[in-house]
C-alpha cells in the first residue's frame, strides 16, 4: 500500500506542487487584503456613524445636555443613555473637574459596530479627540473616566508632562524595558499584559496599557482614582514610590480630586499600618498556647495568641479542625484577616500575597503549622487543661 502511495505521489508531483503554490498565494493574498483593509480604515472607522448621529434626539439626551452642559449624540437606547447619565453624575460628584472641558459625547450602537465594514477595526472602548469630544463604544464608568482624563490632559499645561517625565522618562515606555506584550496586529487583537502574563500594576504603571505613553499612563491613573481599594490591595503599589509621586502630581493638576486624594491616602496609610502592626505582632509571637476558648453546639474556637496588635484563632467542628485565622486590628473600623489552611500533607496552602507569606513563615517557626497533627494539637489541649487545673 505504501509502495502504491509513493508511486501516486511521484506521478502527481507536479499537480501537488502547483496546488500548494496556489494555496500559498491565496493565503498570502487574503492576509494582504485584510491588512490593507485594516490599515485603510483604522484611522477613522466611525466617521460615517458620527454623521448619521447628528440628527438624533430624545428626552434623556436633552436632559443630559441640560444637566451637564454636554452635547449627546448617538445610540438612542434609553438604558444606555440612563447608564451614561448615572456615570456622569458619579464623575460630577467625585471629580467635577473632569467634566470641565468635555463638550460632546458620542455613544455608538453596538450593532453598528458589528457591521462587516467596522467589526475588524474597532480596537478601542472609547476615543478622545480635539479639545472636548469623546467617542464611546460602551458607557462603562472606567471607559468614560479614561476618556475624560484624555480631554483634561489635552487642556492641561505642558508642565504636567515635563514633571511626569522626571518620574517616567522616555525609556520607561520602551517595550524592551516594560516587557509588555499584546496590541493590534492588523486585524488580530491580543490583550496587553506583562511578560509574566499578569495584567495588574507593575513598574509604576497601574496596568499594562499605561505603558504606551504619557497620555495613556495619565488616563489609566485617572481611572484608578475612582477605585480606592486598588491602592491598598496591591503590594506593588505600596512598595514602589512612583505610584505616590504620580498620584501627588495628578492631584495637583486636578485629575484626582481632593476627596479622592484623601480617600486613597487613607487606604494606603491604613494598609501600611497593617504591615506595621503585623511586624510588631510577629516580633512577640509565641508557640501556640490556648488563652481563650469558646464552645458552641457544633464545635469550638480557640484563641492561641492575643495582644493589642493581632490575635490568632483556631476552630474545630464536627468535620474536624478548620483554618487558622490571623486578625490584625488597626482601628475599630479597619482590620485585616488572613486565613491559613492545610493541604493533604499537613502543610499550609501556598499564597502569592507577600505579607501572608511572611506571616506563614513566622507561624511555621513557632509550630502553628504542626497543629494539623493530632498529637501536636493534643499537647496544646493538655497544656491548657493543666494550666486551668493549677488555677
Amino acid at each position: 500500500m505504501l509502495k502504491h502511495f509513493k508511486e501516486w505521489v511521484q506521478e502527481k508531483s507536479f499537480q501537488i506542487v502547483l496546488l500548494s503554490f496556489i494555496t500559498s498565494c491565496v493565503g498570502v493574498s487574503t492576509y494582504l487584503v485584510h491588512r490593507e483593509h485594516h490599515n485603510r480604515k483604522i484611522e477613522d472607522p466611525t466617521a460615517s456613524l458620527r454623521k448619521r448621529y447628528e440628527n438624533t434626539q430624545s428626552h434623556t439626551q436633552t436632559r443630559i445636555e441640560k444637566r451637564f452642559g454636554i452635547v449627546y449624540r448617538g445610540f438612542m437606547d434609553e438604558t444606555t443613555q440612563n447608564n451614561l447619565e448615572e456615570n456622569l453624575a458619579h464623575v460630577q460628584q467625585k471629580n467635577p473637574k473632569l467634566l470641565d472641558y468635555c463638550k460632546k459625547i458620542i455613544v455608538h450602537n453596538p450593532q453598528d459596530l458589528q457591521s462587516d465594514d467596522l467589526k475588524d477595526h474597532i480596537y478601542f472602548g472609547g476615543r478622545a479627540y480635539g479639545p472636548g469630544t469623546i467617542e464611546l463604544c460602551n458607557t462603562n464608568l472606567n471607559t468614560l473616566v479614561h476618556e475624560l482624563g484624555h480631554i483634561l490632559h489635552y487642556n492641561t499645561p505642558k508642565t504636567l508632562n515635563e514633571t511626569l517625565e522626571k518620574i517616567f522618562d522616555t525609556e520607561s515606555y520602551s517595550g524592551k524595558k516594560t516587557g509588555v506584550t499584546g496590541d493590534w496586529h492588523y486585524w488580530i487583537f491580543t490583550p496587553q499584559q506583562w511578560a509574566d502574563g499578569s495584567p495588574g500594576p507593575k513598574q509604576g504603571f497601574v496596568r499594562p496599557y499605561g505603558t504606551k505613553n504619557h497620555e495613556e499612563n495619565i488616563a489609566t491613573y485617572t481611572e484608578k482614582a475612582f477605585d480606592p481599594t486598588f491602592w491598598s490591595q496591591n503590594p506593588e503599589v505600596l512598595q514602589n514610590p512612583k505610584y505616590r509621586k504620580t498620584l501627588d502630581l495628578l492631584h495637583a493638576y486636578g485629575f484626582v480630586s481632593d476627596e479622592q486624594y484623601k480617600t486613597i491616602n487613607d487606604e494606603i496609610n491604613a494598609c501600611l499600618r497593617v504591615e506595621e502592626h503585623v511586624t510588631k505582632a510577629l516580633k512577640n509571637l509565641h508557640p501556640p498556647t490556648i488563652v481563650l476558648e469558646h464552645h458552641y453546639e457544633f464545635g469550638a474556637t480557640y484563641t492561641l495568641f492575643d495582644n493589642t496588635h493581632a490575635h490568632i484563632t483556631y476552630g474545630s467542628g464536627v468535620h474536624g479542625r478548620s483554618a487558622l485565622s490571623v486578625n490584625v486590628q488597626i482601628t475599630p473600623q479597619h482590620y485585616q484577616t488572613w486565613m491559613f489552611q492545610w493541604n493533604n500533607h499537613g502543610l499550609f496552602e501556598p499564597t502569592k500575597d507577600p505579607l501572608a507569606q511572611r506571616i506563614a513563615q513566622e507561624l511555621k517557626k513557632q509550630g502553628y503549622e504542626k497543629l494539623y497533627d493530632d498529637a501536636e494539637w493534643n499537647k496544646v489541649i493538655a497544656h491548657y487543661a493543666e494550666a486551668k487545673n493549677r488555677k
